[in-house]
């Protein structure tokens, strides 16, 4: 008797880099925003302020590029914030699901990746073993929002 050998999970994203961003301009307009969505230091929105569009801003240009990679596979932007940590913060495990779509698409821009930044770690399943992915300034990752 002879085993084969299939694929039981496989998990899919995408990136790139965006190399017409000005990363530092994007990062003025991002902390210039005092706007926090959640005060709460015990909250998992609290590392996040709101994205304010300026016009002819890097966060325009920002959006438009998305929008230009994202439309070929019918999709659209329904939401974005800025999630800024200072050294030693993280963000909480946690997954997109409330879009209560197996379709929908999450994404992260990495505006700066300072010296021993964190990475981006996926759970699927508590046990099997976490994604990981080394972020760059300037990349941009997509990936399913149910992870």
């Amino acid at each position: 008797m002879r085993l084969q050998e299939k694929e039981l999970f496989v998990v899919r994203y995408f990136t790139t880099i965006l190399p017409d961003i000005d990363n530092k301009k994007l990062a003025k307009e991002v902390m210039g925003n005092p706007n926090k969505i959640e005060l709460s230091p015990h909250h998992t929105n609290f590392e996040d302020f709101d994205m304010v569009l300026y016009e002819d801003g890097e966060g325009i240009k920002l959006m438009d590029k998305i929008n230009e990679i994202a439309k070929p596979w019918g999709l659209s932007i329904s939401g974005y914030w800025a999630h800024v940590h200072l050294p030693l913060e993280s963000t909480e495990r946690h997954n997109h699901n409330s879009t209560q779509r197996s379709d929908a698409v999450s994404w992260v821009y990495y505006v700066s990746t300072p010296e021993r930044c964190g990475e981006l770690v996926f759970h699927l399943h508590d046990l099997l073993p976490p994604g990981v992915i080394k972020p760059v300034e300037g990349m941009l990752v997509m990936f399913p929002s149910y992870l």
